[in-house]
């Protein structure tokens, strides 16, 4: 009876322990898929991830380790849990840690069925630390006949996907078809057909990407990707120019309920077949049509985008492009247009501010040389209101103010009625405060003023087409008209000379740059631009003859022979090394203007000029720095293409679960020229 007891006893000891172990891993388990269950259901990529994501995975390690801890590394459990550990460690993209975690699973359960699936992650695990042959080799170690043809797809998908990413598409796709032709698991599959749909498309094979988004579309996937591979399966057909069928499956598109969310997506694409055809104003009429029925969404912010690429590439119609710039963000803050749109608005306004005061200044030449003919007295406009005090008295006014005389005084006409106080109190003060209009004149500044000011803003027109637009063209004619209007300023004429050469060279006209240079040394021979084109230019040598001077010299030679990474690097060296001196706040203001002026980074520019305000706060271009470090950072990245083969792919290894409506990459920072090649100029107006 006792051994019953105790038989008994322990198996009851040893169920309640076998129950608290299975509970602890299962526990586990299940934070791992909550945090995977939100992950898959976030609506948009995110740089980190939400800290309840970021807890369920950390308990799903915790408890992980609390079962190899507490029953030990050989328990039955054991190689469950430390696979879910590197698995966590790998979504918390903890690249080195999960790698750790994997080579060690691989070394102490060589017999676990877990192993060829831990390969896999491990493969990943690579991938995402850029150790490609490592990951081809475990990769290829998974394609034996004795592995099951599940885990030969999965390892053909990876490889697939590092070939992809070295845009090797040839034998990407060959990867993804044996995916198809192994794989059974429709996560597999479509995503394979993606992928092989990206590297057909990359290859201009338009015809089968889009027998393959038609594929994926055959399968019952979340909204979300089903509209990626629709709004893929457009754009392949917009690179074929076979418009109709666009616009056919779209029209259908918004007859399918499952597509509400992105019905105005869809018509901004609609809109957008309009322009590809050429059509203009009617393209204007659909855009408008969408931020009217669609407001406050993503496809308004795209309409209103668009709207402004067309008033500023199509028509030079830049406040009106500036205007629909500004309502991007207003209509919806989150859109990917958003920070493009706040750069090409930020970039018309430099030149709208130009224009403005050119217009002014001629205006106000055209006053001072012919006089104003809406004025009576030609020196002067518009009338200043000020106060005077006029002494008056009752007896006289009375006296000289005949009551049908329409000259006198509105106060002198109306007799004090009873209880009107204010009347009274007029008639009792002694005299009185009365408004009278003092003429202004018309012209506030002085004609030297004016020409002076004409002459500088009719060059910077020049020099904001040509450094700030991008736009050498327009940057010609702004040159040509500073050269015809003050051939003899010997300060900017030779500059705008020089301006014209470089802005032919940009253009490959190699005769105008010809033309303007021998210009430029016949005209103006011992200008610092002929002496630098003729290679006699020699700086100044400075008073002293330090490293640093020397490197600065090496550094400006560089930028002159337009070599700007390199002259950064040298740059940044000298204003690390020498950041108290002349030599290191020279080197770190030239590094915020090569990012503002030659290569256009903005955002680099912005980051520059903060970096220089703050490490000489009391030099003179402190200020100056202030004022460009507040200007709006501008994102890098390229947004997506509709109909651009360069568009943006996902990265191997990773899936992207809401993919918005791809915005089309900006036109090039240029105007676009009309038939009669007419471009925005103040002379124009």
């Amino acid at each position: 009876m006792q051994t019953l007891k105790k038989i008994l006893f322990w198996a009851v000891l040893w169920s309640m322990t076998s129950c608290a172990y299975y509970n602890t891993f299962f526990n586990a388990k299940r934070y791992f898929e909550q945090a995977g269950a939100k992950k898959e259901a976030l609506t948009e990529d995110v740089k980190n991830l939400p800290k309840d994501i970021r807890n369920g995975y950390l308990k799903a390690i915790e408890k992980s380790w609390k079962v190899i801890n507490v029953y030990g590394d050989s328990s039955r459990w054991a190689d469950d849990a430390l696979f879910l550990i590197g698995k966590s460690h790998y979504e918390l993209e903890e690249y080195d840690k999960a790698e750790k975690i994997f080579e060690q699973f691989k070394q102490k359960y060589v017999r676990s069925e877990w192993l060829p699936r831990v390969q896999i992650w491990l493969g990943k695990t690579y991938m995402q630390q850029e150790k490609r042959d490592k990951a081809l080799d475990i990769f290829s170690s998974l394609l034996s006949g004795e592995q099951e043809e599940a885990i030969q797809a999965e390892a053909h998908l990876y490889m697939g996907h590092i070939y992809f990413n070295s845009e090797t598409y040839d034998e990407a796709i060959a990867h993804y078809q044996k995916v198809m032709e192994l794989g059974d698991e429709e996560r597999l599959l479509t995503e394979a057909l993606n992928y092989m749909a990206e590297a057909h498309y990359a290859l201009g094979a338009y015809d089968k990407a889009i027998e393959n988004y038609q594929e994926i579309l055959k399968y019952d996937q979340p909204v979300a990707k089903r509209y990626d591979a629709f709004s893929k399966l457009i754009d392949a057909l917009i690179e074929k120019k076979d418009y109709d069928n666009a616009a056919r499956i779209m029209k259908n598109a918004l007859t399918d309920q499952r597509f509400k969310d992105y019905f105005s997506l869809i018509e901004v694409k609609i809109a957008n077949l309009s322009e590809f055809r050429n059509e203009k104003d009617y393209a204007l009429e659909l855009y408008r049509e969408v931020m009217k029925k669609y407001p406050r969404t993503n496809g308004s912010a795209l309409a209103a985008y668009y709207m402004g690429q067309i008033y500023e590439l199509d028509y030079g119609r830049m406040d009106s492009a500036k205007t629909m710039y500004d309502k991007v963000k207003r209509e919806f803050a989150k859109s990917e247009a958003v920070k493009d749109a706040a750069e090409r608005s930020r970039t018309l306004s430099v030149y709208l501010k130009i224009h403005k005061q050119l217009l002014k200044d001629r205006e106000d030449l055209y006053k001072l040389e012919h006089g104003d003919s809406s004025l009576v007295d030609s020196l002067v406009t518009g009338l200043d209101t000020v106060e005077i005090t006029v002494h008056t008295d009752t007896d006289s006014s009375q006296n000289n103010n005949h009551p049908n005389d329409p000259s006198a005084p509105a106060a002198a006409n109306n007799s004090a009625q009873p209880g009107d106080k204010t009347s009274s109190k007029a008639n009792k003060s002694s005299g009185m405060r009365k408004k009278v209009k003092e003429k202004k004149k018309a012209v506030n500044r002085k004609p030297e003023d004016v020409q002076l000011s004409l002459k500088r803003n009719s060059y910077n027109l020049g020099e904001f087409f040509l450094l700030t637009y991008d736009r050498p063209d327009s940057a010609v004619r702004a040159y040509q008209h500073f050269i015809e209007q003050f051939p003899d300023d010997s300060v900017l004429t030779p500059k705008a000379y020089y301006s014209l050469y470089t802005a032919y060279k940009e253009l490959d006209d190699s005769l105008n740059a010809r033309i303007y240079k021998q210009r430029l040394m016949e005209h103006y021979p011992e200008s610092i631009y002929s002496l630098k084109l003729s290679g006699a230019y020699k700086p100044k040598a400075a008073k002293e003859n330090s490293k640093f001077h020397k490197d600065y010299l090496l550094a400006e030679d560089a930028m002159d022979k337009g070599h700007y990474r390199q002259a950064i690097d040298l740059f940044t060296q000298i204003a690390e090394s020498d950041s108290g001196d002349t030599w290191g706040k020279k080197a770190r203001y030239s590094i915020a203007w090569i990012y503002e002026h030659k290569l256009n980074d903005i955002s680099k520019a912005v980051e520059a000029y903060s970096i220089f305000a703050r490490e000489y706060p009391t030099s003179r271009e402190a200020r100056l720095a202030l004022g460009k470090s507040t200007l709006p950072k501008i994102e890098t990245d390229s947004t997506a293409v509709v109909g651009d083969s360069s568009r943006a792919l996902p990265s191997a290894g990773q899936t992207k679960h809401n993919i918005k409506e791809p915005a089309r990459k900006a036109k090039e920072p240029a105007l676009k020229k009309d038939p009669e090649n007419k471009e925005p100029h103040p002379d124009d107006e």
